[in-house]
Parts: C-alpha cells; sequence; structure tokens
C-alpha cells in the first residue's frame, strides 16, 4: 500500500507545472512550522516505552503521565554493573599465528574453536547499563472523575505538560531537565483550594536505603556485581521540595512520603555517583548532590524554566526544516502516525527529523557518556545487549547526523571514548596482539573494554576503534579546525599503526586481516559448509582504506612524516579492491563467493557506500549498480525481524540516498511508520518491540542526504555540495535553514514542485567548493563569514 501510494503520488508531482517562486529563507510559515512540533496525547502512555523521554545529558527519565499513580524510572548515566577492569586475555597472542593458518588452511570450524576458547577477554561479557531507581507518584485521583486530559512534549521547549481536569478541579504537571543547573525539575499545580496532595515513594533495585532530611528526600545505594566483577558504583539520588503555603512532609508506615502544600509545589531531582573515570571512582556523590541542589533550589520555577529553555533553544533552533507541513493539524500524535499510514503527512515527517536532534540534545553533552543502545532511558535491570557501546554499527550510527544537524559540539561524549579506547586499546594491541597502536573490538562499557568479548563468532572483528577514528575526520572536515585536527591526529595515526602491525598475507596475495568475521554474518561456501571466521572480508578493507585515506590526508595537512604517509599508500593498495561476484552481479561480502547463511539486513559490502564513500554512481557506477542490486536482493529476502526498524532501517536509508534513490530512502521511513513506531516516535527493533537510539538517529540522518551530499571532493580536493540528490517524490514543497555541508559551509535551501527553488550559503571559513544541481556544476570562491544567494539555475542574486 505504502509503495503504491509513493508511485502515485510520484506521477502528481512529475505532473506539476513548475513555477519560480523566489521566497526569503526563514519567513513565517517555517517559523510557524517550528513552532508547530509538539507531540501529545488525549490519554496516558499504555507502556514505559511510549513514554516521553525527556534528558539533560546525563540523567533522564519518561513521564508516562497517569492519572491515578505515575511511576518514572530514574537514569543516571554512570550507573552500570561491575567496577574497574581492563578485560585483556594476557595468553592470547600464544594462539593467533596458529588461528591464522588454520584460515589458511580453510579449516574455519577449528579456527573458530580456537579462537572462541583463547582469544576471547576475561570475562567474556561486559557490564550493563541500569537505571539508578524510581520515583512512585500516587495522586489519588480515579479516572471516572477525569476529563480534558492532554499529555504533551513540546520538541521546541523540552517541556513534558500533563493536563487533566479531576472533580471539577484543573491539575497540571511540567517537567523538564535542565542540563545548564543539572537538576529534573517538575513544577505541580491545581487550582483545589485544597492544594496539592500526593504520596512520593522514592526507591531502587540495588542495594539502597532512604531518609527524610529536611525538605529533602535522600536515596543512598551502590551499584550491582556484574559477570564475577565486584561493584564499584556508588550513588545517591535526591529530591528537594520547594511549595508556596505551608508544607507538610511525612513518611507513612509503607516508606512513602506524604506531601501536602499550596496550589504550586515544585520538585527538584538529581543524582551523582563516584565514578569520575574509567580508571577512577572516588568521587563524592553527596557533595555533588549538595552542590548542585544548593545552587538550584535558590531559583524560582521560572529562573529555572529559563536557564533551561535559553540552553535549549540556542542547539535546537539552528535547524528550521518544512516537509510541506503548512497547514495546521490538529489532532494527536498517535493519531497522526495512523493516518500517516496511508497517506504522506509533511507534519509527522518533521517531528520524527527534529525528534533525532532533540534525542541527541537530551542524551549527549558535553562532558557526559556518549548515547548507548537507548540512551539515559532503560526502565530495565537486564536490558536488551546491556544497554552497551555498540562499536560495529549503533554506537557511530547514533552521531552519523550530528555533524549535518547543526550539533557538531555534541560529538564530545564520542570523542571522549574514544580517547579513553585509545588507551585501554594500546593494551590490548600489545598484549593480545603484540602490535603497536590502539584496538577495539565490537562492544565497550563504562570501563572502557577494549578487548574481544561475547564469543570469536562476535568479538574477533578488530575495528571498532578505526571505525570511530572517522568521525573525528567528519568533525574536520565541516568545522575545517586544523587546531582540532593536531589533536586528534595522532588517534588516527595510531589506528592505523595497530593494521601495519596486524595484517598479514592471504591466499590470494592481498593483505588481510585475519581472524576477522564480517559483521556478524555467517556464511554458506559451496561445499555446503557454514561458518563467520574468516580473512579479509570486503567491510574490513573499505573501513582500512577510508582510515588509511583519513590519515593520509590529514597527514599532508599537518605535514607528518612522509615515511608515515608512503607506508599508508603502500599497504592501501595491498588490500583487495570491492569486488562484483560474477555469478551474481553483487558485491561479494567475503574475498571467495559465498552464501550467507541467512539473508539479513545486515549488508556489511555496502560500508563503501555509507558511512564510507568509496562507491557512487559519479565515480564508481559499476560498483554502485551492484551494491544497489545488493541491496535490493536483501531486501527481498530478509527475515521478516531483520527488515526493519532500529539499524536496519538507518543502514538502508542511507545507502539508498548514497544511490540517489530518495523513494527507496523514504519507504524505509514508511516502513518505520507502518510496523516499527512507537506512539512517541521511538522507532523499536525485533519481535518484541525493543526501544533502540539508533533507528531515529539513523534515519534521520538519512533525511539530510536526501536534502543535501558533501562527501565528493573534486580534482582540486575542493568539496562538491550535491542539492537535493535524493529528494523523495513525497516531498514536493519544503525547506531546510541551517544545514551544514563539509568544507566548512551552512545552507538555507527551498524547493518548490521537487525542484530546487532557493539557496543561501554562508561560508565559515572562506574555502571554494562545487555546487551541483540539475546536471549543472558551479566553482564558488568564498570569504569566510559571507553569504552567497542563488534561484533555481544556480545564478547568483
Amino acid at each position: 500500500m505504502l509503495r503504491n501510494r509513493r508511485i502515485a503520488n510520484r506521477y502528481k508531482v512529475l505532473g506539476f507545472k513548475v513555477v519560480s517562486i523566489l521566497i526569503v529563507m526563514g519567513s513565517s510559515p517555517d517559523l510557524l512550522a517550528q513552532e508547530n512540533l509538539e507531540m501529545w496525547y488525549t490519554a496516558p502512555a499504555a507502556q514505559w516505552k511510549e513514554s516521553l523521554p525527556i534528558g539533560n545529558g546525563r540523567m533522564g527519565t519518561m513521564i508516562a503521565g497517569n492519572i491515578t499513580s505515575d511511576t518514572l524510572v530514574m537514569n543516571e548515566e554512570t550507573v552500570w554493573t561491575g567496577g574497574i577492569h581492563n578485560y585483556i586475555n594476557v595468553e592470547a597472542n600464544q594462539y593467533l599465528d596458529e588461528i591464522r593458518q588454520l584460515i589458511l588452511d580453510r579449516k574455519y570450524d577449528e579456527a573458530l574453536k580456537l579462537g572462541d576458547k583463547h582469544m576471547i577477554g576475561t570475562p567474556r561479557k561486559l557490564q550493563r547499563y541500569q537505571p539508578l531507581g524510581k520515583l512512585i507518584f500516587d495522586f489519588g485521583h480515579e479516572k471516572a472523575n477525569t476529563t480534558d486530559y492532554k499529555r504533551s512534549l513540546s520538541l521546541n521547549k523540552a517541556l513534558v505538560s500533563v493536563s487533566y481536569k479531576n472533580k471539577g478541579y484543573t491539575y497540571t504537571r511540567e517537567i523538564f531537565a535542565s542540563h545548564p543547573d543539572d537538576v529534573i525539575v517538575m513544577r505541580f499545580t491545581t487550582n483545589n483550594s485544597e492544594g496539592i496532595k500526593f504520596k512520593l515513594k522514592h526507591t531502587s533495585e540495588h542495594k539502597s536505603v532512604g531518609q527524610l532530611r529536611g525538605d529533602t528526600y535522600i536515596l543512598k545505594g551502590q551499584g550491582s556485581e556484574g559477570q564475577n566483577i565486584k561493584p564499584d558504583i556508588r550513588f545517591e539520588s535526591r529530591i528537594e521540595i520547594l511549595g508556596k503555603g505551608t508544607l507538610n512532609l511525612n513518611t507513612d508506615e509503607k516508606g512513602s512520603l506524604e506531601v501536602k502544600g499550596g496550589k504550586e509545589l515544585v520538585l527538584l531531582y538529581t543524582a551523582a555517583t563516584n565514578y569520575k573515570s574509567y580508571q577512577d571512582v572516588s568521587g563524592d556523590p553527596e557533595e555533588k548532590c549538595d552542590h548542585i541542589l544548593a545552587d538550584a533550589k535558590g531559583k524560582s520555577y521560572k529562573s529555572l524554566f529559563k536557564r533551561h529553555f535559553t540552553d535549549y533553544k540556542a542547539l535546537f533552533d539552528r535547524v528550521v526544516v518544512n516537509f510541506g507541513n503548512s497547514k495546521s493539524y490538529d489532532i494527536p500524535t498517535n493519531k497522526l502516525i495512523e493516518q500517516a499510514k496511508s497517506q504522506q503527512e509533511p507534519l509527522l515527517d518533521a517531528l520524527f527529523y527534529q525528534m533525532g536532534r532533540y534525542i541527541i540534545i537530551a542524551g549527549s553533552r558535553k562532558g557526559t557518556q556518549p548515547l548507548n543502545l537507548q540512551g539515559i532511558w532503560n526502565d530495565s535491570m537486564n536490558p536488551p545487549w546491556g544497554c552497551k557501546w555498540t562499536l560495529n554499527i549503533n554506537l557511530p550510527m547514533n552521531y552519523w547526523m550530528v555533524e549535518a544537524s547543526n550539533l557538531e559540539e555534541l560529538n564530545d561524549p564520542l570523542f571522549q571514548l574514544l580517547y579513553d579506547l585509545e588507551k585501554t586499546g594500546t593494551k590490548v594491541a600489545k598484549e593480545h596482539y603484540e602490535a603497536r597502536g590502539f584496538v577495539a573490538h565490537h562492544n565497550t562499557d563504562l570501563w572502557r573494554a577494549a578487548a574481544p568479548v561475547d564469543g570469536a563468532n562476535w568479538g574477533l572483528w578488530t575495528f571498532g576503534g578505526a571505525w570511530l577514528t572517522r568521525h573525528l575526520w567528519e568533525s574536520y572536515q565541516y568545522s575545517q579546525d586544523k587546531e582540532f585536527l593536531k589533536k586528534v591526529y595522532p588517534v588516527m595515526k595510531n589506528a592505523s599503526l595497530f593494521f601495519f602491525d596486524f595484517l598479514s598475507e592471504g591466499n590470494q596475495g592481498y593483505l588481510v586481516t585475519s581472524p576477522s568475521v564480517s559483521f556478524e554474518q555467517s556464511y554458506t561456501l559451496p561445499n555446503g559448509k557454514h561458518g563467520r571466521l574468516c580473512e579479509g572480508p570486503t567491510m574490513d578493507n573499505q573501513i582500512l582504506r577510508d582510515l588509511f585515506t583519513n590519515c593520509y590526508r590529514a597527514g599532508k595537512i599537518l605535514e607528518d612524516d612522509e615515511v608515515f604517509l608512503d607506508s599508508l599508500s603502500l599497504i592501501k593498495n595491498r588490500l583487495k579492491p570491492t569486488t562484483i561476484d560474477t555469478n551474481t552481479g553483487r558485491l561479494m561480502e567475503w574475498a571467495w563467493p559465498a552464501k550467507q547463511k541467512m539473508i539479513t539486513g545486515q549488508n556489511a559490502s555496502l560500508w563503501g557506500v555509507h558511512p564510507g564513500y568509496e562507491i557512487n554512481y559519479i565515480e564508481t557506477p559499476e560498483l554502485a549498480a551492484a551494491a544497489e542490486k545488493t541491496l535490493s536482493y536483501s531486501d527481498a529476502k530478509s527475515v521478516v525481524w531483520q527488515s526493519v526498524g532500529s539499524w536496519m532501517s538507518g543502514t538502508k536509508s542511507n545507502f539508498w540516498t548514497r544511490l540517489y534513490k530518495g523513494n527507496e530512502a523514504y519507504h524505509e521511513y514508511e516502513k518505520i511508520v507502518e510496523k516499527n513506531l512507537f506512539e512517541n516516535l521511538f522507532v523499536s527493533f525485533y519481535p518484541k518491540k525493543y526501544f533502540m537510539a539508533d533507528g531515529n538517529l539513523g534515519v534521520a540522518a538519512s533525511f539530510n542526504e536526501m536534502l543535501v551530499q558533501s562527501h565528493r571532493i573534486n580534482k582540486k580536493g575542493n568539496t562538491i555540495i550535491d542539492l537535493l540528490p535524493a529528494i523523495p517524490d513525497v516531498w514536493k514543497d519544503g525547506s531546510i535553514k541551517g544545514i551544514r555541508t563539509r568544507g566548512g559551509f551552512e545552507l538555507n535551501l527551498s524547493w518548490k514542485a521537487g525542484k530546487l527553488e532557493t539557496l543561501k550559503i554562508l561560508s565559515k571559513v572562506g574555502n571554494t567548493c562545487d555546487l551541483v544541481y540539475g546536471g549543472k556544476t558551479v566553482t564558488l570562491k568564498t570569504k569566510a563569514g559571507k553569504s552567497y544567494l542563488f534561484d533555481e539555475h544556480l545564478k547568483t542574486k
């Protein structure tokens, strides 16, 4: 149904007569559309996963908005199981040569058994991220006596509101997570002369004890053991209750706090742990909470909200997007989602895109941990996949949209994790592989594990660190900040040095990674045998070429020694090129012909399409055609639960955009709307419908790439900016303000009937770029700080 609707829209668009109407970017329709970004509902959330999220980078919670009682699961980013640990298996290097020889001899089963027994870290599993505790509110209101219910999340204000009438009286709750004041703020108001009344329980599934000290409700506790590693985490969380008029606080026999106040009551929540770094747990959570609340409780609610709003707005308002949402939508978001299953809803598209930016702002601030699989919105002591940082797709995908979406400083947590992994990974490289440089494998945790874990089928993949370094290079490409490049270049260089030592000669004469796996994918050989461990799979070679190329370009800019730079080129040229299987016309995933044991959406061989950029229709048309054939084949044959949602949709939507197939990219989003979208716009994955942050962030990144791409460079080394390269037919009219490109540019553009209408380009650093649209290329020489205006023909105005 969705595909038929998309085709119908395509012909409708092609039937339009294109008329050029020049508009001023940032005009009132855009601003009105931005102000309309509110998700709202007429009932509480039916389940926790449909609740509305708030976060200040390090603390987060979800609000269901229940009437009688409501439970808020409180997250603090450093509440993890276990403690300081390095995971290194000191005997691993003794078996590396033997495993490589078994792979050369094509004894893959024997290599797997040996690797699984001797080359996995200790312990074999990583630690888990866990919620700190719960706030359980008992309001005593009955549903039967409730009317005029509304629950909402304003993406413009980062504010959750709940309001209703009970027995004729109005009750409201406003909740936000303040980054500048480091507190979660809850305001309760009523017009009932008896004032605010509720019971509150402050609990945790960890070992903990609560106490009331004046107007402060305190919970102290200790983290949990994990994988037989003693817990090092100690935490404290506090609730400060401020009210106008008389404020009575008492604990009842069940440990609940009885709260009675006037017509307005403000609750401040904060939490802290003793975690300072992966090797230092000497922090004082009591002192941290003292400092935070001593400052915050002296401010009025109005002042707290103003500081929060000013801080948030400075980030969120950098990008304004309009996908044709000019009309007013006066329906709840859950009904908007239902409508979108049969017809495109421009407001929902804008909400989804800006929800991605909201998640990044709420969950990734300077000085915090990066977004893990669920960010700071986890309700389980045993969350799916431990809520870890998964380096072979999920963590990188969480940050794909950051640069283009004008939120570049929110990369800082990702970079800090990488700097830590360089340290722990240097030890792993030396002791695990007897190699220089640093290495990280497919997962890490709060304690910055860099060794292989889980088992040889997953763990013996050495590209976690190498993949993450491309985010350093990407950040430089967008900012053109040479001081930043000087800081991060040694990390890129150390990632390269590891592979100088790790690569060995394979059966075909190429240098190969061995042992390795192709993105958790198993193969079936012509003789019928199945396996996963291998040498030199396509994805590895693509990542290595990307790493060596980026490192070479950075080294040239910084004038590093020529011997190292020549080595990068020589080794890169000894890697096997991406190859087309002559029997299928698809890209080969392994170094030799093989079938996937189970067809999934993992598509490892397409890494060179995205996030890499060695395959495209302009420079490598044959490989691009083979990539498209690979993607279409897996799309049609993937098992249902691996065809849509989470990183499956995030990868495929971006593959399609890089192949200039906007309708197909948009269709990946349509499938999410139809099957995998909770009513709070969180994307789910798997039959059990797990929430995974990467689904939102990966697909939102593809929205950027549908409108603007800038990954290619010309022969002079200048950025090529492709305008509307993969715009889907359903986005007939629209605009975007503030989208960034590589080369140091910021763009405002509008389109009408799917065609470019106006373009404004701001040059931040004065580089030259090529503007490409409609088969035309215009070279633009710029001056730093100057803006340039173009019409639909790329003629200057």
